[in-house]
């Protein structure tokens, strides 16, 4: 396949449904769609069995124990794509979102990322904002493009499509709040990010408000389910 696409699950129950349909929906079709399930304990991974029965882009696998973000380890290793996409289990995409972020990448050879125009929405499905960060680095320099990804507010250009080799090359695993942030400096060093202004993909607010410390020890505690007590380390200093 041309795309390997990456989504890790955790009790997604509610959403995950409507996530399969919207990534199974699109209008570009070579890809794989590789399911990690860390441990659901709801119907999570059954529904995702019934969507690899019919239809056989679906590799789902059941980790033996939550892994969280580690996860995505296990699925690189069987990635076999050229590009590579991360999909969140409670996300939604519009059926032409994959074919317009590959035609950017496969006519320019520069390009290593390519998102696009993001809304948050709710439980519900209903809007709330449209996400305020649009990165495209294209024609800039490396001493330009670094205070453009540091400027960043969210993590949202990660979720675009990306050269699987360069996104290998990063170090997306090192456990500390922030590492999206890294990754695109180190992705922005290795060539460009571009954006589409055009709204292609709805990020999920699925959890209840919490604090910056309540949203930092979640974070950490994904990174380190089996940990018991969450030890903050940040990639910077505020």
């Amino acid at each position: 396949p041309l795309l390997s696409i990456g989504l890790a699950v955790y009790n997604e129950e509610k959403f995950i449904g409507q996530t399969l349909d919207s990534l199974l929906m699109q209008d570009f079709d070579d890809f794989e769609l590789i399911i990690s399930d860390n441990v659901s304990t709801d119907r999570t991974f059954e529904i995702c069995l019934e969507y690899e029965q019919k239809d056989n882009r679906i590799k789902l696998h059941r980790n033996e124990r939550n892994l969280g973000t580690a996860t995505l380890k296990s699925i690189l290793k069987i990635a076999n794509g050229k590009y590579f996409m991360l999909a969140g289990g409670h996300d939604l995409w519009e059926p032409t979102f994959i074919s317009k972020c590959i035609d950017k990448l496969e006519n320019d050879q520069n390009i290593v990322l390519c998102h696009t125009k993001c809304a948050e929405i709710d439980r519900e499905g209903k809007f709330i904002r449209i996400m305020p960060d649009s990165l495209d680095t294209r024609n800039l320099s490396l001493e330009e493009k670094l205070p453009k990804v540091w400027s960043l507010k969210t993590g949202v250009p990660i979720y675009g499509l990306m050269r699987l080799d360069a996104f290998k090359s990063t170090n997306p695993f090192r456990g500390v709040l922030g590492t999206d942030i890294i990754v695109l400096s180190e992705l922005s060093a290795l060539g460009s990010i571009a954006y589409i202004d055009e709204l292609l993909f709805y990020q999920r607010s699925h959890r209840p408000p919490e604090s910056p410390e309540q949203s930092a020890r979640r974070t950490l505690k994904s990174m380190n389910p089996d940990q018991h007590k969450i030890k903050f380390k940040t990639a910077w200093l505020d």
